[in-house]
């Protein structure tokens, strides 16, 4: 793949996955490009030595800290070790709860969250509908994406009128049907009402909540040590098996969208390539893609947005709440875009092959002889060689591994952000 087709191929990613709270962060610098028994990690229930290492790579991956659009998080700095800085060392506001708060906050917690045998808190079965309803939702509005994005640079003007007669409508009824099963079966409302609960309640009496924060960060479970690695943070794909399902969504850039993609690309993406080539040697590169989120069960990442804690140090802060924010801490990875099955077609060769020149026929030559004119012909010359064949068309180059396109993070808010008129 050329400079310019990967320019173009995380552009597109830029306008596909980015949203409003979140930026993405590009490993140009480095390649996160994997053969796919590497992953064998998200899916097994039991890990052979081989499939815990690489688990604990993308742990200590997926937790630096993302600094900006190019992905080159400082070493050994990881999630984990500063969310249990911020649990051991701040501060609480002072608050107690009434009985029925109490209970209306037991409530909602019950209904969010299970505990497992290891004594480690998960999300229960309705927030599990919830997440891969949710998550169904995401893909559709993502697909919609990426084929507006392919038909908007198209010049043929039938494939324009197949997107605006035909895919169009298609996947934007995908798209509603989508968030209507989020609804119907994937506890929405509940889901969200109690995630309310649990935020407004819980406001009333600070300790208690981050009593139960910290409890439910269990470093005998939660932060293992690999032998090679040494210690990361339990993090894991949503879905599981995101890897080995098939309904991967699938995308093709031609090299009319690549040559407009490339002007549209980020000015600090563009300057790590330095000078572009004027054209792409590729055709058309196609792939399949999908988001994946990642799921921390040690982590609760609602605590950035709350008001009631604070640092013993004033002047200390994760995030100034900028843009972008500033701070020891200012986003985190929530998700990864994976890619897989590249199929590049590059263009035909431009050498034309030498065309036979057009033979004239032979003269006639007329004289005279012994009786009378008589008509001579030169010898024929012998038939012209047969044109050579063709240059063979280039092979198309298929890639079978999964690579990570792209972290999508999420900002944090001015944080902490204690409110003065808490008790402090």
């Amino acid at each position: 793949m050329d400079s310019l087709t990967h320019l173009a191929l995380i552009t597109k990613a830029q306008l596909v996955f980015n949203v409003p709270g979140t930026f993405l962060s590009f490993p140009v610098l480095s390649s996160f490009s994997y053969p796919i028994d590497y992953w064998s990690f998200a899916s097994s229930t039991t890990l052979t030595a081989e499939q815990q290492r690489n688990w604990a790579e993308f742990c200590q991956v997926a937790n630096s800290l993302p600094t900006g659009t190019i992905f080159q998080p400082p070493p050994d700095s990881y999630l984990w070790d500063k969310y249990q800085e911020v649990l051991k060392t701040s501060i609480c506001a002072a608050g107690e709860l009434t009985a029925e708060q109490q209970a209306d906050l037991a409530g909602a917690q019950s209904y969010l969250r299970i505990t497992t045998s290891e004594g480690s808190q998960t999300d229960s079965p309705a927030v599990l509908a919830y997440k891969q309803c949710r998550d169904a939702w995401f893909k559709a509005v993502q697909d919609y994406n990426t084929q507006k994005l392919t038909a908007d640079a198209a010049t043929d003007s039938k494939q324009k009128a197949q997107w605006t007669n035909t895919d169009e409508p298609a996947l934007r009824v995908r798209v509603a049907a989508t968030e209507a099963n989020w609804e119907n079966n994937g506890n929405k409302t509940a889901v969200e009402r109690a995630q309310q609960v649990e935020e407004t309640v819980g406001a009333y009496s600070p300790q208690l909540i981050w009593d139960d924060w910290k409890s439910q960060l269990i470093p005998d479970i939660d932060l293992p040590t690999d032998p090679t690695m040494g210690q990361f943070g339990r993090t894991e794909l949503v879905p599981s098996d995101a890897i080995e399902e098939k309904d991967w969504l699938s995308s093709t850039l031609t090299a009319s969208e690549i040559d407009g993609l490339v002007h549209q690309a980020p000015k600090e993406l563009a300057a790590i390539y330095g000078e572009l080539p004027k054209s792409s040697e590729i055709e058309s590169i196609s792939f399949e893609y999908r988001s994946v989120g990642l799921k921390r069960n040690w982590l609760r990442p609602e605590m950035f947005n709350k008001c009631f804690w604070k640092f013993p140090e004033a002047s200390r802060r994760l995030s100034d709440g900028g843009d972008p924010p500033q701070g020891e801490w200012p986003a985190y990875i929530v998700a990864v875009v994976l890619a897989r099955n590249f199929l590049l077609k590059t263009r035909p060769s431009s050498v034309t092959p030498p065309v036979a020149a057009h033979v004239a026929p032979p003269p006639v030559f007329w004289g005279a002889g012994g009786d009378g004119m008589i008509m001579t012909m030169p010898v024929t010359p012998s038939p012209p060689p047969p044109a050579p064949k063709p240059p063979p068309q280039p092979e198309p180059q298929v890639s079978t591994e999964v690579s990570i396109l792209c972290f999508i993070c999420k900002r944090l808010p001015k944080c902490p952000n204690p409110d003065p008129e808490l008790k402090w």
